[in-house]
């Protein structure tokens, strides 16, 4: 199970997403790293199109499609032991 929390966070940070809208989307706390964030509402849309991006990033190495944005070509997902 967190073999696929790590690999999920990794493609969230691959495809730009924010390091707080990655905490908001995985139900970790923030504040406790930085407490300005504490300040921080984010609207639900804002979150879905993170998300999105994240499915989107995922389903580009399920195919082996290469990186749009950076230009490079990622290899398929695997598995990790």
């Amino acid at each position: 199970m967190h073999s696929l929390r790590r690999t999920w966070e990794s493609i969230a940070n691959d495809e730009g997403v924010s390091e707080l809208d990655q905490h908001v989307l995985s139900n970790h706390s923030f504040g406790s790293h930085n407490v300005n964030a504490t300040y921080i509402s984010q609207h639900i849309d804002h979150l879905a199109a993170c998300a999105d991006k994240i499915d989107a990033g995922i389903t580009r190495r399920i195919r082996g499609e290469p990186h749009r944005e950076r230009g490079r070509r990622r290899d398929r997902l695997q598995s990790v032991a």
